[in-house]
């Protein structure tokens, strides 16, 4: 039997390496799942838009056409000018192009929505959501100050400072002593000719120390802390990336 007494803080590394590790994983869901929140948000609400943009542009398209008509009418009985019927012919051409991309970026939006949703949208059954005023924040600083509080991407990236952190850690037991308790307990009967029973029990403290391991542990160490100012800097980028979203939105 053997009881590990030190091995340079691997084992509590490790731990901790998972336990962040757990933490983390944590973390990307809640990412995932606001990202999915997020995405259903956008479909439902890009439908009633280009729905909107639709009936709008057909409206324009009516209003234009029978302005087309009345230029013409004048145009017959003398009292118009042929330049305006064209130019009225010219708006009716670019408003049926407008109505048909918007009818175009209604089909990719009821697409989207599908696709989120799985089912087809129902417009007469949807209903143009309230803004949350009360729930957004009165200055850029606060709403910016939030954002870093509770985006699970920079608590992700915190996450992956603490998994580096502990990676160096592990790396840099390759330099200590391993110290072992072990427990040893025998028993013979009738061995090597030598008749009865024997009994035998030890306790040994041993100590292993790799004094030279091809320089394993010097890149595995250099290798941990190349990774931990990696992190460093990707969790600046994260919170300036974040930041700027803010100011975006």
């Amino acid at each position: 039997m053997t009881q590990n007494l030190f091995d340079g803080e691997r084992k509590s590394a490790q731990k901790e390496s998972a336990e962040f590790s757990h933490a983390l994983a944590a973390d990307t869901l809640e990412s995932a799942l606001q990202n999915v929140l997020f995405e259903g948000t956008n479909a439902y609400i890009d439908v009633l838009c280009q729905l909107t943009l639709v009936r709008l542009a057909e409206a324009n398209e009516r209003t234009i056409a029978i302005q087309l008509n009345l230029e013409d009418e004048r145009v017959r009985r003398g009292s118009g000018i042929a330049v305006d019927a064209l130019l009225a012919k010219s708006r009716l051409q670019l408003a049926k192009e407008q109505r048909v991309v918007f009818e175009g970026n209604m089909q990719q939006a009821a697409d989207r929505f599908t696709q989120v949703f799985d089912k087809v949208p129902s417009p007469p059954a949807m209903i143009d959501p309230l803004p949350p005023y009360r729930l957004l924040p009165d200055t850029f600083d606060t709403a910016i100050t939030i954002a870093l509080q509770n985006n699970p991407l920079v608590a992700n990236a915190s996450r992956l400072i603490d998994v580096a952190r502990a990676n160096q850690r592990i790396a840099a037991s390759g330099y200590y002593p391993r110290v072992d308790v072990v427990g040893v307990a025998n028993w013979e009967d009738d061995i090597n000719a030598v008749p009865g029973i024997r009994r035998d029990w030890s306790v040994l403290l041993r100590s292993t120390w790799d004094l030279f391991a091809g320089f394993s542990t010097l890149s595995a160490t250099a290798q941990a802390a190349s990774q931990y100012a990696s992190s460093l800097n990707n969790h600046v980028f994260v919170n300036r990336k974040v930041a700027e979203e803010v100011r975006l939105a």
